[in-house]
């Protein structure tokens, strides 16, 4: 416990020093958020903002800014690469979701009646069934299941 204290005092201390310094320039001021949000140029002008603010509150040396520049380069790079295979894999999960629910519908399709299907699209129109069936929208309370035909069905026969 007191080993935990000390190092949070000494953090505590060096931060109060560095902010004593002269603080870096706030974050560089853009167009409306729609239009920079995915620019190069935006982004590397927030990269350099960060850099030189960490490197005042740290007080890193420039080794350790190069050092840590590499790092944080490398770790946009396998975050941009995670990121582009969740897209992928969205992609495809979609795709299946699509997929099955024509499948379902068609299923369904077959055992309803045209009728019986434009009803059922009308209860169920963006989510499918399983939604439908999980929600219930604007049909209240889901009802009890219905009495057994034989109440003895169930019972424990060692009682």
């Amino acid at each position: 416990m007191t080993k935990h204290t000390v190092v949070l005092l000494a953090m505590l201390a060096i931060a109060g020093t560095a902010l004593a310094q002269t603080p870096p320039s706030p974050p560089p001021q853009g167009q409306a958020h729609r239009e920079w949000k995915n620019s190069a140029e935006w982004h590397q002008k927030m990269e350099k903002w960060r850099m030189e603010r960490l490197t005042v509150l740290l007080d890193l040396t420039p080794a350790q800014r190069q050092q840590m520049q590499s790092i944080f380069d490398d770790g946009h790079a396998k975050m941009k690469s995670a990121m582009q295979q969740v897209e992928q894999a969205m992609k495809q999960a979609r795709a299946a979701h699509h997929a099955v629910r024509k499948e379902t519908e068609q299923k369904l399709a077959a055992v309803l009646t045209p009728t019986q299907m434009r009803k059922l699209k009308l209860l169920m129109p963006e989510h499918g069934p399983a939604h439908f069936m999980m929600r219930r929208k604007g049909m209240g309370p889901i009802p009890p299941p219905p009495p057994r035909a034989d109440p003895g069905a169930g019972a424990d026969p060692q009682s």
